[in-house]
């Protein structure tokens, strides 16, 4: 399938980059090393390094390619040449992309489209926590994490585990993770309505 719009094109090259490069330079650039945990329990390894760095890119391309198309499409029906029009798309894409709950929230208002039934939609969702869990804990659990009881099967869907109050990544949880943001920009493309926004 070609893609429909040039933002596509440049987040399906973004994920492959993502999803292939970094692991791929984890294998053969790092050799083995001692992995050591710090006090905060982040590993020391550059091997986890690189896969955390994959994980976290593929999660930020695929926000912002959310948020790029949500501003595309508005950008079809909203004459943003008036200052007072402008500034409130400056509010509209503000408060549409801070969480993600917001962006389900305005897709599902404004664009009519749900997010969350697109194809792709689990292993991306997984993807989030796992970068939740980077982001805010270096790998350990945040406290909103360890009070949700089904986050172990939720991001096993990526090959990762939790336990001893971590997430543990896989050498397939990015190429996994991979494929599921590529299935899901690809459905975006295919099933949002450019033509009647």
């Amino acid at each position: 399938m070609t893609p429909r719009l040039a933002l596509t094109e440049a987040a399906i090259r973004l994920v492959r980059h993502a999803a292939t490069d970094i692991p791929t330079q984890a294998a053969v650039a790092l050799p083995p090393g001692r992995v050591l945990r710090n006090a905060l329990g982040a590993s020391t390894d550059p091997r986890d390094w690189l896969m955390e760095a994959a994980l976290l890119r593929l999660v930020s391309i695929i926000e912002a390619y959310v948020d790029a198309v949500s501003m595309f499409r508005m950008g079809l029906v909203v004459d943003s040449s008036h200052v007072l029009v402008a500034r409130m798309l400056e509010d509209f894409e503000v408060g549409s992309s801070s969480t993600w709950q917001q962006r389900h929230d305005s897709y599902t208002a404004y664009h009519k489209f749900s997010l969350k039934s697109r194809a792709g939609w689990d292993v991306v969702s997984a993807g989030i926590e796992v970068r939740n869990c980077l982001a805010h804990g270096l790998g350990n659990l945040t406290a909103k994490q360890r009070t949700k009881t089904g986050l172990p099967t939720a991001v096993s869907r990526i090959n990762v585990t939790v336990g001893s109050n971590r997430m543990h990544l896989s050498a397939t949880t990015v190429p996994t993770l991979g494929r599921g943001c590529d299935d899901f920009v690809r459905d975006v493309d295919r099933d949002l309505d450019l033509i009647n926004p």
